[in-house]
């Protein structure tokens, strides 16, 4: 099983399957505004939309550092707990049940259990979200038709930066991308989106076989 360190690209992948739904007005109708204000603008609607979500599902698909293709579902219940399920010949399924995150390799049957705390996912699956208080925001702009914003843990348990790109007609997620701490790139897309629906509660239950509490490898 790959530790902590190497699972970062996984677990961030998760940030971008949650801001899937969001919309907002386009920025035809928006006033113009100073660069540091539409930087705050931005985050503000990323914000405010992780703030109002609670249940969220779709799917996804993966290009791995290495160009390798993976495809699957997910499913989302703020705060706390996503799934993130990865199709055949990709083994691992990604839990995170409100307190523990479970990575599990669904071939070797084996299970590895991290605080929530310690993964990039505690930042988005909040109760409360404030990326400005929460995240060092790296960059947020709007240029050539998208809206891009990339930010880091603050706190430097989860290095690497994570980017998301959206359209800047619709602020439709396009596109997300992660570079880890060995500047590894990792993309996401997501689609057939569907907000608001509750699912399964037992989705996010994590294997009973789990080790807790592990560290890399």
């Amino acid at each position: 099983m790959p530790g902590l360190k190497q699972l970062i690209p996984v677990l961030l992948a998760a940030f971008t399957l949650i801001l899937g739904g969001l919309v907002t007005a386009s920025s035809a109708q928006q006033p113009v505004l100073s660069p540091e204000a539409e930087r705050a603008a931005i985050i503000d609607r990323v914000n405010g939309y992780f703030n109002a979500l609670q249940h969220l599902h779709g799917r996804f698909s993966q290009i791995g550092p290495n160009g390798e293709f993976s495809e699957g579902v997910f499913y989302l219940e703020r705060p706390g707990k996503i799934r993130f399920e990865y199709a055949l010949p990709n083994p691992l399924l990604v839990v995170a049940d409100g307190f523990w995150v479970g990575i599990e390799d669904r071939n070797m049957k084996t299970t590895d259990k991290y605080p929530l705390a310690a993964t990039p996912l505690s930042l988005l699956l909040e109760e409360r979200v404030d990326l400005n208080e929460e995240a060092s925001i790296i960059d947020a702009r709007e240029e050539e038709g998208f809206i891009s914003v990339t930010f880091e843990d603050s706190g430097g348990a989860a290095p690497g930066q994570l980017t998301l790109v959206f359209g800047s007609e619709d602020l439709m997620l396009r596109q997300w991308i992660v570079l880890d701490a060995q500047g590894l790139r990792t993309e996401v897309s997501v689609f057939d989106l569907v907000v608001g629906t509750p699912v399964d509660p037992t989705l996010f239950w994590i294997a009973d076989n789990a080790t807790y509490d592990v560290g890399d490898r």
